[in-house]
């Protein structure tokens, strides 16, 4: 388990600057923006006499500050009814494990935060002002996260009066955008670390963690080693989760690559004022944040597997730094490195023979510009599919070395598979799968 989170490196100043907020997405009450003194009296050398109109109601910066602080404060100290006392109507439960929860979790950033645009509300006449918002919860996973990641809420703040302060009187107990339910979201979860991987599950689970987590650091060692990390990444965040369970669910915009024993989700950085406008957090084609990795109970089966399985789901999740690829592409580099590479793929009793016999197959079924689904890669064919993805692999570390294999999958995520093959100078995929399927019989 990691060091509670040290409020001295949490400033909100800090928080705002780097990981975003709250935003405006509609006004209710109040009668808008009051006009500005016409000016009076005769002109002077610094220009005209200007009587100031009364300001009527308005949320200001100072508003926001201190209701900032009371809510950076009740989560930092894990303290749900705090936060009850800024937003009365939330669920003291469900926060309260939330953030009991959040405390077990090594943190490099964790708070609220608004949009500067807020305390541009104003009623002239003095009236309430009441506003619906968006507000965000960041948080940064040390040495996880590139960049800060978003959960937003839902909810609506008023101020009754001018000399009123601004109050929460509605806001969701569950996150308001598309993303997917967090670790700590859901039951009671505890998480431990090691140094190359920060690992959760449920309370009940996380002896069988400590047990493993050797094993599991060890993979993810070997992945961190072969696909260099972006700059801020040190490590990879894993969670161990049965098939059925919600975590991690995400929408159509968010790269996901599911598998029987884990999978891989990629988690994208968006401007915190772009996010709030809409609601919704970072689409695909957004900046790498980080990346979220599923364990499944399966892959305990044996140490090997395990070791095996946490290797292949963080080089997926460490590959999403460069954008998102088709199928073939993204299992042929990670069977390619949790194989060992050319050697190891190609010595492996079960892949090796497959590789040798199937890779024309393999070839006719990706003929032309089809773009295998998950459900057609992971069909019938699956293993071969598999294997001979990462013998196109094997091929390209024979050709150039490691670094053009890794070169033609950077590109692959980032431009395209036929932009890969071009770049390399192979004209397109059919004619690389020429050229392997040549060199599957010389081996």
């Amino acid at each position: 388990m990691g060091p509670a989170v040290d409020p001295a490196r949490l400033g909100r100043r800090a928080l705002l600057a780097g990981a975003g907020g709250v935003l405006l997405s509609g006004c209710s009450g109040g009668s808008g923006g009051g006009s500005a003194a016409k000016p009076t009296g005769s002109p002077t050398p610094s220009g005209p006499i200007v009587h100031e109109q009364d300001a009527g109601t308005v949320i200001t910066r100072a508003d926001i500050d201190a209701l900032l602080g009371r809510m950076d404060a009740a989560i930092r100290n894990a303290d749900a009814a705090a936060l009850k006392e800024v937003a009365p109507k939330v669920h003291v439960p469900v926060w309260q494990r939330r953030l009991d929860n959040l405390a077990r979790f090594p943190l490099d950033e964790i708070g609220f935060a608004f949009d500067d645009s807020l305390d541009r509300q104003v009623n002239a006449s003095g009236g309430r002002v009441e506003t619906t918002v968006y507000i965000a919860l960041t948080h940064r996973i040390a040495g996880v996260d590139a960049r800060p990641v978003v959960q937003i809420y839902g909810a609506t703040l008023l101020k009754a009066d001018p000399e009123a302060p601004v109050r929460i009187v509605e806001m969701d107990d569950h996150p308001d955008d598309e993303g997917s339910p967090a670790a700590w979201d859901l039951e009671d979860w505890d998480a431990v670390e090691s140094e190359h991987v920060v690992v959760a599950a449920r309370r009940e689970d996380i002896g069988l963690v400590r047990s493993h987590l050797a094993t599991i650091d060890e993979g993810v060692a070997a992945a961190l080693a072969l696909i260099p990390p972006p700059p801020g990444v040190e490590r990879t965040y894993l969670v161990l989760a049965d098939p059925e369970s919600r975590i991690y669910e995400s929408n159509e915009n968010l790269p996901v690559v599911k598998e029987s024993d884990g999978f891989a989700m990629r988690v994208g950085y968006i401007d915190p004022s772009q996010a709030a406008k809409s609601g919704k957090g970072a689409g695909a084609k957004a900046a790498y944040a980080g990346s979220r990795l599923v364990l499944h109970p399966g892959a305990f089966s044996s140490s090997s597997r395990l070791r095996e399985v946490a290797m292949h789901e963080s080089i997926h999740g460490l590959a999403f730094q460069w954008g998102d690829a088709d199928p073939w592409p993204t299992e042929g580099l990670a069977t390619w490195g949790d194989s060992g590479g050319r050697t190891g793929l190609l010595g492996d009793s079960y892949y090796g023979p497959m590789i040798r016999s199937g890779f024309a197959g393999f070839a006719e079924r990706m003929r032309g510009d089809r773009s295998f689904s998950y459900e057609q890669f992971h069909g019938a064919y699956r293993s071969a599919n598999y294997a001979c993805a990462a013998a196109v692999y094997a091929y390209l570390e024979s050709r150039g070395g490691r670094d053009e294999a890794l070169e033609f999958a950077r590109l692959a995520y980032s431009d395209g598979r036929d932009e890969a093959c071009r770049k390399l100078g192979d004209r397109d995929q059919q004619t690389l799968f020429g050229k392997v399927l040549q060199w599957t019989r010389t081996v």
